[in-house]
């Protein structure tokens, strides 16, 4: 098993544990990934754009992958890890409800093209000072 299918069946089951849906693998549609970098606080300097800091040399510390899945069963429900679901027509969605870069996130997945963004993080604090960058995508999912 490769580390896609990995990261794919890990996606099915923390949506059946934390939502009690159950959905298949082969359902998933991957709309792309987020990669973060964390980089000491001391190097920041607000006024150098993203490209200033290397990044090619860098771990990723963190990498998040985002999946439409458009078939599954059971409702889903409350639960300690999710609050109330609720469904929203596309042109309905609360984004003032939601973190400012979801709305960038979301925009560029219901558009069917592929997320694929850095984002760093100066500092381990629970708010660090974030730069993103969203890459254009060449190709659709």
């Amino acid at each position: 098993m490769g580390i896609r299918s990995n990261i794919e069946y890990t996606a099915i089951r923390e949506l059946h544990e934390e939502s009690g849906v159950k959905a298949n693998v082969e359902d998933l549609e991957s709309c792309g990934a987020v990669n973060f970098y964390l980089v000491d606080k001391s190097e920041y300097n607000m006024d150098k754009k993203f490209e200033y800091y290397d990044i090619k040399n860098r771990e990723i510390f963190m990498q998040v992958h985002f999946y439409i899945l458009r078939k599954w069963e059971r409702s889903p429900m409350e639960s300690a890890e999710m609050g109330q679901p609720t469904f929203f027509k596309k042109d309905e969605i609360p984004y003032e409800n939601m973190m400012p870069n979801n709305k960038v996130l979301l925009d560029i997945a219901l558009e069917g093209k592929k997320i694929d963004s850095d984002v760093i993080l100066f500092g381990k604090e629970i708010e660090p000072i974030v730069k993103w960058r969203s890459k254009p995508t060449a190709g659709a999912f």
